[in-house]
């Protein structure tokens, strides 16, 4: 287990022109910054921002297919990695910049 702060994260536009990376919680159903992780200033650096951001996603998702590698291969069937798989294709969205919410 490692001691990197929990997500989730999310990429947070500042007025200063800094992209923050932070820690985000819920209040009143809006994500809000909880603890800045990083900060990055150039514009053009949104997409470094983003995929900073995904890695707590990125890691669930892996360590789902990883419990499914590590079934019986009677059980590693399609049904069984569909939901790792949905993490997977959402973190990669997240770490691409793409905005399901």
């Amino acid at each position: 287990m490692s001691n990197h702060t929990p997500g989730p994260w999310g990429v947070m536009k500042m007025v200063d022109g800094f992209i923050d990376v932070a820690q985000l919680d819920a209040i009143n159903n809006k994500k809000v910054p909880v603890l800045a992780i990083a900060s990055v200033y150039f514009r053009d650096q949104e997409a470094n921002a983003s995929l900073i951001a995904a890695a707590p996603d990125q890691n669930a998702a892996l360590l789902e297919v990883e419990k499914w590698w590590r079934l019986p291969n009677a059980q590693r069937t399609i049904e069984n990695i569909e939901p790792a798989m949905r993490l997977v294709f959402a973190a990669i969205a997240k770490a691409e910049g793409i905005n399901h919410d």
